[in-house]
């Protein structure tokens, strides 16, 4: 069977390969693609250079951290090496909580420093009031940046007590506390010694808070970390008899206390 020209060139037409367009992606325009790069190149290099401002940072304040505890034991020879180490951390990421509270702990050693001391004139006296303030403020600064931490809150009091400023600040500082750390052992000793100097000098405060008073006594005598400072403390203040009747009722305290039981 023929089979007519006009049939093959159908055949032919229907077999013929279709071109189709393919548009590019946006992503696939050099211009854009010069950008992403761009982008990336900017992100890596800012994360790079945040790793090594963090690293500088950390740094500085391991060398303040070692400070800290050569000013807890009494050795003030790196003073000015030190407290530029806590700046220098501050001034790289000034949005660290425990770097502003190291600065703020280095201040506050460097004043009970000037009060040990015997003999203070003016300018002393002076010295030791800009510690206290500087002390202050840092913590003030780390409560800012971690408002929930309860050992700020203990350290902002103590330092109110220290600048001898018994006020409604010096109240809320001890209460956020207590609210904050029932069971830390540095707010155990921050309120207890409070409690017990305003207990001395018969200030109201101490009776309308005296509940909070005797739960931080109790439990920080149970704390081993906070026991010795705490036991310490009743005995240099004279007050053991009273605590003991105060904790009468608890035995594990009355054993610590060493408290003479009445036949």
């Amino acid at each position: 069977m023929q089979v007519s020209h006009e049939g093959k060139r159908r055949r032919k037409h229907r077999a013929a390969l279709v071109t189709k367009t393919v548009s590019k992606s946006v992503f696939e325009t050099p211009n854009v693609k010069h950008a992403v790069w761009g982008i990336a190149l900017v992100l890596t290099l800012w994360t790079l250079f945040s790793s090594i401002q963090s690293s500088r940072a950390h740094y500085h304040f391991q060398h303040a951290k070692n400070g800290l505890a050569a000013f807890a034991a009494g050795d003030f020879s790196q003073q000015q090496a030190v407290i530029k180490a806590a700046k220098n951390a501050i001034d790289i990421d000034p949005d660290r909580a425990n770097y502003h509270e190291t600065l703020g702990s280095l201040y506050e050693y460097l004043a009970l420093n000037v009060i040990a001391e015997k003999h203070k004139d003016k300018d002393t006296i002076m010295v030791q009031r800009q510690w206290l303030d500087l002390a202050y403020s840092h913590y003030q600064s780390a409560a800012g940046l971690r408002p929930y931490w309860p050992v700020t809150q203990a350290n902002l009091g103590m330092i109110r007590w220290r600048q001898n400023t018994i006020d409604e600040q010096l109240f809320t500082h001890i209460t956020n506390a207590h609210r904050l750390g029932r069971m830390k052992a540095e707010v155990h000793e921050f309120i207890v010694q409070i409690g017990g100097a305003l207990y001395l000098s018969q200030h109201p405060y101490f009776m309308e808070q005296q509940a909070m008073f005797i739960h931080h006594l109790s439990n920080g005598i149970r704390n081993p970390q906070s026991r010795k400072v705490i036991l310490k403390y009743i005995a240099t203040t004279n007050i053991k008899s009273d605590v003991c009747g105060w904790l009468k009722q608890d035995e594990h305290s009355q054993k610590h206390l060493k408290c003479v039981k009445n036949v």
